[in-house]
């Protein structure tokens, strides 16, 4: 685990921005102990530790849900692209799903702007949760939470049973999320 020189911990009383790794049962400048796991907790840091350079450390799991929102940042996007430009050559890509180009075909410019808002929430909660931010963790539970209803709706009404397969995979994530809630800052 890191250890942080203790002029930086000491000289953080009044601020609370950014979490922190303390070592092990450190003192913080108000005089409280703060015992801390060997996992990575985090608590919060102060301008005088951003001025250091010191970094945070992010669950491995926040990691790959970042990574995994900005695919579907990427993934939408193109989405939009190849709904905007018809006759490119990025239209051989609808073969992977030629229902969702139907589908899409069927909602015209409203499928455009439907892309370009998935894109929007996915960059927001990828950045959030890179960056251990209250905002992206409940960005990524609702983008997380309408497909898991989007899912059960599809395997329920269109008899789409492969849309099962998302429902614990979607779950998944997020009880992982809340389980690992405390690492996001305010």
């Amino acid at each position: 685990m890191d250890t942080y020189n203790s002029h930086a911990v000491n000289s953080c009383a009044q601020f609370s921005p950014k979490p922190l790794i303390l070592k092990n049962r450190e003192k913080n400048k108000c005089g409280k102990r703060q015992t801390i796991s060997s996992t990575n907790v985090t608590h919060w840091r102060c301008p005088a530790q951003w001025a250091q350079g010191l970094r945070v450390r992010r669950p491995p799991g926040i990691t790959a849900l970042s990574l995994f929102f900005t695919f579907g940042a990427l993934m939408s996007w193109l989405a939009a692209l190849m709904l905007l430009v018809p006759a490119s050559p990025l239209e051989t890509l609808w073969r992977l799903n030629p229902r969702a180009r139907e589908g899409f075909a069927a909602l015209g410019v409203w499928a455009v702007l439907l892309m370009a808002a998935v894109c929007v929430a996915c960059v927001t909660a990828a950045t959030g949760l890179w960056r251990s931010k209250r905002w992206g963790l409940w960005t990524a539970l609702a983008i997380l939470g309408v497909n898991l209803v989007g899912d059960a709706a599809n395997a329920a009404l269109a008899h789409d049973w492969r849309a099962l397969i998302g429902l614990p995979v979607c779950a998944a994530m997020i009880l992982y999320l809340l389980a690992h809630r405390r690492v996001f800052a305010r």
